[in-house]
């Protein structure tokens, strides 16, 4: 899931979301094999392959490859929804917000911005910017964007509508606009970051399928290429409005396995990887080329447990699987001692300190099963994706032996990560228990978001009266005391009646190339237009 998860509407129909064969994904995956670089290359870069694709090292320290888990499956920011594809599109196009490396919103496309009513934020748009095309970006383009989103013809899965329960964009002035809401947005500014702006008339006039594989924006780097499970290519733009970047070409891989990546930084024919383990780090330490980077993510990797199967609602039986969970033993065996168990949904500053991290305690499990008359001959299978987060695998084996010890039969089933995210996860046929990772917006009202009913990546099913109250008082309550206290009531109510089964904020480790001037975000972003290679 994106680091910048948003409230997503689930069109009516997956349609829109297969797009050339390609499935549609909660967190990314691996697209279809078939190239998707043929048509109309005039208007969005051109669609011959770059000479980085067959894997050649950076040439003349203008190139920089970085190797991700999985491939994109769209590049239209309208149906986007994964951090590899994020990281693909945060080069190539901007919002009127983002955020810095230090999880603070700041403006990008927009200068400034103020709430002028509960209900009504207007933003100062910047002027002389240009989109990719040569279309201007103004306040008709903001206008559209927002519409286009809201488009029940077209059926984004972003979902303003919901996000910021988006009513109307209304210009006053070709560079200043008022978005109004239907009920009042205090992290209006926040919740918009990275909701990249589209040129009118470019993404009126393709279709649907045309527009996921040649994306226009107005960043630094413009789209070239895109072969599927190979390689995405950009580079750089002439006539981008803000300071030129060092690099000429960036070009993103699918690569799942952390050997395959530890081998790429290795020969150098990567410079950036995000899929490593803790075990490889001393090998990869020694490398005379290479270094890992490790820092705690705002990433949140948890079990989901899924409110259809009947066997799951009692709220006995999702405490029992959160005490029968041995997190040390996950801790030292396999993540080397990096990462503590979550004790509260919320990541960031505002967490509730009350909260502690359920123990490891088996004889209260069995006892909460007993107590919930449990079926405990009943088969339960836990889904688990492959490679897309960290030791995922292992980690959710490890949970089902665990849940095993205590007398449940638990069978762990790997499925690769395109057929995780596309067709079981956005269509819910997922199995009673399901690991998967939500990355974090550093806010508490967008952490509590994941389980809120209306969001459509709250994949199980939950519903709290409790939590509902809170959480609906906070999304519109400014004063921050207030917003706190209504925070730390919507974080109690996800603990006492668990939709999850709460695993560990996820410490994330990059390769990086050791004369590469780069520094990993704690929101998983890779924004390289600030990135160099060391002179010597």
């Amino acid at each position: 899931m994106t680091a910048r998860a948003r409230r997503r509407r689930i069109p009516a129909t997956l349609s829109v979301l297969l797009l050339v064969g390609a499935l549609a994904t909660a967190c990314g995956g691996a697209a279809s094999t078939t190239a998707s670089t043929s048509g109309g290359a005039s208007q969005a870069g051109s669609t011959t392959p770059a000479a980085s694709v067959s894997g050649a090292p950076h040439a003349a320290k203008n190139e920089v490859v970085v190797e991700q888990g999985v491939d994109a499956n769209t590049l239209d920011p309208g149906f986007t929804n994964s951090t590899p594809e994020s990281n693909i599109l945060i080069n190539m196009m901007q919002g009127l917000t983002t955020f810095n490396s230090k999880e603070q919103v700041v403006p990008e496309l927009a200068t400034s911005w103020k709430n002028i009513n509960p209900t009504t934020w207007q933003f100062q748009l910047r002027k002389g910017v240009k989109f990719q095309n040569g279309e201007p970006f103004n306040a008709t383009a903001v206008q559209y964007r927002f519409n286009r989103d809201a488009s029940k013809t077209i059926k984004e899965t972003n979902g303003t509508d919901v996000t910021i329960h988006f009513k109307s964009v209304k210009i006053v002035n070709p560079y200043e606009v008022d978005i109004i809401t239907t009920q009042p947005e205090p992290l209006l500014p926040y919740l918009i970051a990275n909701f990249y702006m589209l040129p009118p008339k470019y993404y009126s006039s393709h279709p649907l399928s045309y527009l996921a594989t040649h994306p226009v924006g107005t960043g630094p780097f413009k789209f070239v290429s895109w072969v599927k499970n190979v390689a995405i290519t950009e580079t750089t733009w002439s006539g981008y409005w803000g300071p030129k970047p060092a690099l000429k070409t960036i070009v993103f891989k699918p690569q799942s396995t952390a050997a395959a990546q530890m081998d790429a930084l290795k020969t150098g024919s990567a410079d950036i990887t995000t899929v490593l383990t803790p075990s490889l780090i001393k090998q990869i330490d020694a490398f005379p080329n290479a270094t890992v980077k490790g820092f705690k993510s705002g990433r949140d990797v948890f079990i989901g447990i899924n409110f259809r199967k009947p066997w799951m609602q009692n709220v006995l039986v999702r405490q029992a699987l959160n005490y029968a969970v041995n997190w040390n033993a996950i801790k030292t065996g396999l993540l080397d001692g990096y990462g503590s168990r979550m004790s509260s949904i919320v990541v960031s500053r505002d967490k509730d300190p009350a909260i502690k991290a359920y123990p490891y305690d088996p004889t209260k499990a069995k006892q909460l099963l007993a107590e919930a008359h449990f079926p405990m001959s009943k088969n339960i299978t836990l889904d688990t994706p492959v490679g897309r987060y960290t030791d995922d695998e292992q980690i959710a084996e490890v949970v089902g032996s665990d849940l095993n010890k205590i007398g449940m039969h638990v069978t762990v089933k790997p499925i690769p990560w395109s057929l995780y995210a596309g067709s079981m996860l956005m269509q819910g046929t997922m199995n009673s228990l399901f690991l998967i990772g939500l990355g974090s917006s550093y806010t508490a009202q967008q952490n509590l978001l994941w389980v809120a009913p209306h969001f459509a990546l709250q994949m199980t099913n939950w519903n709290d009266p409790t939590f509902n109250k809170a959480y609906d008082a906070l999304t519109q309550t400014f004063n921050p005391a207030q917003r706190q206290q209504l925070a730390y009531a919507a974080q109690q109510a996800v603990y006492n009646n668990p939709p999850w089964i709460f695993l560990w904020q996820q410490w994330e480790f990059y390769g990086v190339n050791k004369d590469l001037n780069y520094t990993p975000r704690s929101d998983e972003t890779i924004p390289l237009w600030n990135v160099s290679w060391k002179t010597k």
